[in-house]
């Protein structure tokens, strides 16, 4: 379960890296693999901390000795973590709704962090320790990201195109300008397009 983990989190990674180095399809890449680790985590998580094999659940040998406590632990970290991943995927898209997952999954993060915290102190078991590795990285991230803004992260992505920047900040100060959505859009297909691909595109919308 481990090894799926790092697989899907070195996806997630890789795709990031092609979205900000302005990588034709890196958008649509980065999210759907960083979704893929959203679910894993919020459909595996119990395996996952508990150190279950998918065989043993095809064998129904489910460890029935697991506690509820550890269980029920799981699936909140689980789902804490998938909250963060998704409000990353928003935040870097720029879509609504990113900084309230942000804050959301951070802040069950936290409070879990605190609780493993507590619990590792009393009996030094390796399944809060790796709940807390996780729990720390990703309430990090997502209050990093929290505190950042759209316009920062604008401005690093686009950091070698000027204009592209300088028409974000222009619909960020009046958004219901359908004229400066489209300049928007032109300044970001003059980065992807070829230049015969963007006569095309200009002559299509009468630009």
């Amino acid at each position: 379960m481990k090894a799926l983990e790092k697989i899907f989190a070195a996806l997630a990674l890789i795709s990031l890296i092609l979205k900000f180095k302005l990588t034709s399809g890196g958008d649509s890449l980065f999210m759907a693999l960083t979704l893929l680790l959203a679910c894993f985590y919020f459909a595996l998580s119990v395996l996952l901390f508990n150190k279950i094999k998918f065989r043993d659940i095809i064998e129904n040998k489910f460890p029935q000795d697991t506690p509820v406590f550890r269980i029920a632990l799981s699936v909140v970290t689980g789902l804490a973590i998938s909250i963060i991943c998704t409000g990353i995927i928003f935040k870097l898209l720029s879509l609504v709704g990113g900084e309230q997952m942000l804050t959301i999954g951070a802040g069950l993060s936290i409070i879990i962090t605190l609780i493993s915290i507590f619990n590792y102190i009393q009996s030094k078991e390796s399944y809060y320790s790796s709940i807390l590795i996780r729990t720390i990285i990703f309430a990090v991230l997502g209050v990093f990201l929290r505190l950042t803004t759209n316009l920062d992260i604008i401005k690093y992505q686009y950091r070698n195109h000027p204009d592209y920047i300088q028409a974000y900040i222009n619909l960020e100060k009046d958004p219901m300008n359908e004229g400066l959505r489209k300049k928007l859009q032109l300044e970001r297909y003059r980065i992807f397009l070829s230049e015969e691909e963007l006569k095309i595109y200009k002559k299509k919308n009468g630009l």
